[in-house]
């Protein structure tokens, strides 16, 4: 019963919550703007000028042009500049009531995916849900005011910050990092400061990092303060997964098809390992054995090298099957022939695990081809893909064709890879045994081909 009645007052708060959004914004608009613009400011997604005009504040104050000064004490200004352990130290903040949350995760390992990192967060892709979004054209610059603007059960609500501060490092030693923090404004239902930044260590990985401090500001928040709690991890956590997209699963119920296909790589991002690597599948595997950086850094090496035939045309025609990817005609995991094969280009390699097909996207990182010379008959083609975020593994494979000095065909898979998800990891003995178990159907695929080719 004590649990009912819990329940059902935290509900009656949401509900007062609502309504009393719904009656500011009205009251708002037909004093200040006119009764036609309400409706588009509670029934659909605040956009452009909506943001410095219309309301839908839970403060007396318009958004942004009454947002006015900061809400909590200045003392506290530029607080989020400093690292977590900091913030936990400060008693002022914590005798203050003011309450910290933190996030910080692996975006994946490069300068490459530093910088693409770091235009993410000044294009306000870590705010780019679909209950909470900021105008991607804001400036992230010290003293720009702006918008963050929530969706909460029925209404928008526009929240009011200003940036209190950019910082960003330029390379030293391999760290550099950017960020910026932004403070609470009169009209926001919290008082605080929250930085959102990316780094990259000396270990060439990349981090992003969400952390706040806030208490609440307005008698709602204080009433539905469990809740709020559970919306900043929420929040955090989300705008964690837009930035390490390689977390996510593509998966389908059914074959996957082209517009499947392209939705994965749409969203895939970048390599998800790191950049130093790109490309040694070009080398022999007798080389990558003895790379001492591939086994630390926790890859491993899977290949196969069968015999095709002898002759100039079985070369040809391995040729020709790796070009319109038949050495991936299994019933059970295909890529769309008509992929190109060319460097940069991005697609999907589909695999069905059990129930659901999985979609794991990838990039050509490059394309060998080197042609007979007049003494030797020597001659190869191949190509190495290099996997996305979004993929399962971190991993680069070589699919290629050799004529060697004896006229013979050879048809070789390499790859390194490691673990990129929780359920790889998870499962490292079965994906391992299923690398193993797809080279040597794609040897055999190839040898029934070219066997038919005769």
């Amino acid at each position: 019963m004590f649990n009912f009645i819990i329940f059902f007052l935290f509900f009656l708060v949401l509900l007062c919550f609502i309504l009393y959004t719904h009656m500011t914004c009205l009251l708002n608009c037909l004093t200040e703007n006119g009764v036609l613009e309400l409706g588009s400011t509670i029934s659909t997604r605040p956009k452009g000028l909506h943001q410095k005009v219309l309301c839908v504040c839970i403060y007396k104050y318009h958004i942004l042009n009454r947002s006015g000064t900061f809400n909590y004490d200045v003392k506290y200004k530029g607080a989020t500049g400093k690292s977590l352990s900091s913030l936990e130290q400060d008693e002022g903040l914590s005798k203050d009531g003011f309450l910290l949350n933190n996030k910080r995760v692996l975006l994946g390992s490069g300068v490459e995916t530093f910088e693409k990192s770091k235009a993410a967060l000044k294009s306000w892709s870590h705010l780019g849900l679909d209950w909470a979004f900021v105008d991607p054209k804001t400036a992230i610059k010290e003293g720009e005011k702006f918008c963050v603007c929530v969706k909460e059960l029925l209404p928008w609500l526009m929240m009011p910050l200003q940036v209190v501060y950019v910082n960003e490092s330029r390379k030293r030693k391999g760290v550099a990092s950017f960020g910026f923090g932004s403070g609470t404004l009169h009209g926001h239902l919290l008082a605080g400061e929250e930085r959102f930044s990316v780094e990259i260590d000396e270990k060439n990985e990349v981090w992003y990092e969400v952390l706040s401090f806030s208490k609440p500001a307005h008698a709602l928040s204080v009433l539905a303060l469990p809740y709020v709690k559970l919306r900043q991890n929420y929040f955090a956590h989300e705008s964690a997964k837009l930035m390490q997209n390689h977390k996510m699963v593509f998966l389908s119920w059914g074959r996957p098809s082209p517009k499947d296909q392209k939705a994965c790589i749409n969203k895939s991002g970048t390599f998800n390992y790191d950049g130093k690597y790109k490309g040694f599948t070009a080398k022999s595997i007798s080389s990558l054995e003895q790379d001492e950086g591939l086994s630390k850094d926790g890859f491993s090496l899977n290949n196969k090298r069968v015999l095709l035939g002898s002759g100039a045309e079985v070369f040809e025609n391995a040729k020709i099957a790796l070009k319109s990817w038949r050495h991936f005609g299994l019933d059970w995991t295909f890529v769309d022939p008509k992929t190109q094969i060319k460097q940069g280009e991005k697609f999907c390699v589909c695999v069905k695990e059990f129930l659901p097909w999985v979609m794991m996207p990838l990039q050509v990182v490059y394309v060998n081809e080197s042609s007979a010379a007049k003494r030797k008959r020597v001659a190869s083609f191949g190509f190495g893909s290099g996997t996305l975020h979004g993929h399962l593994l971190a991993a680069e494979e070589r699919f290629s064709v050799e004529i060697d000095e004896n006229n013979q065909v050879w048809y070789e898979v390499l790859s390194f890879s490691k673990p990129a998800h929780i359920l790889s990891f998870v499962a490292a003995p079965y994906v391992k045994l299923r690398q193993k178990y797809f080279a040597d159907e794609s040897a055999k695929v190839m040898l029934k081909h070219i066997s038919s080719s005769k």
